[in-house]
Parts: C-alpha cells; sequence; structure tokens
C-alpha cells in the first residue's frame, strides 16, 4: 500500500475510536431519568404517568377502562351520570 492510504486509513480508524470513545464517557454522565414533564402514559420517567396507566387499566374491566383521544364531551354521553374521568394533561376545557 502507499503511505497516503496507509496514513487515511489510520485517520479514519482514529476518528471512529474517539468518537466511540466520547460516546461511552458521556454515557457515564448523562443523566439516568428525564426530568422533562412529558405526561405520557409510556414513560417510566418521574413526570411519565405509565404507573398510574397500568394502575387504572388492571382496576378496571377491559371495557370499561377507555383511553380517550378526542375531547370527552365527542364521546361520553350526556346520559351517563357515573363515569370517572382522569385528566392528566396542562389544559383542561372543559365546559359546565
Amino acid at each position: 500500500m502507499k503511505r497516503g492510504a496507509i496514513l487515511t486509513l489510520i485517520i479514519v480508524f482514529s476518528v471512529i475510536a474517539s468518537l466511540t470513545a466520547g460516546f461511552v464517557i458521556l454515557k457515564q454522565y448523562m443523566p439516568e431519568h428525564n426530568w422533562q414533564p412529558t405526561l405520557s402514559h409510556k414513560s417510566s420517567h418521574p413526570y411519565g404517568t405509565r404507573y398510574l396507566y397500568d394502575l387504572l387499566k388492571a382496576s378496571y374491566a377491559e371495557d370499561n377502562f377507555i383511553e380517550l383521544k378526542k375531547r370527552p364531551q365527542t364521546i361520553i354521553p350526556e346520559s351517563d351520570t357515573n363515569s370517572l374521568l382522569f385528566y392528566i394533561g396542562y389544559n383542561t376545557f372543559f365546559d359546565s
């Protein structure tokens, strides 16, 4: 091999090794938990609601547990007088 090809190969290997070592070192110092409020039912971080979601889902029967993705006014009929609604979020837009 030519001297230039060997030098290029050494530089590429050094850059890859440096990036890998840097990633490993940074991974050790990254926080274990994400403290940003996500309020997601899939997140187990401190502001995630996965444990509450799992608890509620286990506490109610399959047909009684409904995850709403729309406004409650469009899904819960007005004739329903015995409903329990958990709202987790930033803003509520409920009417009287």
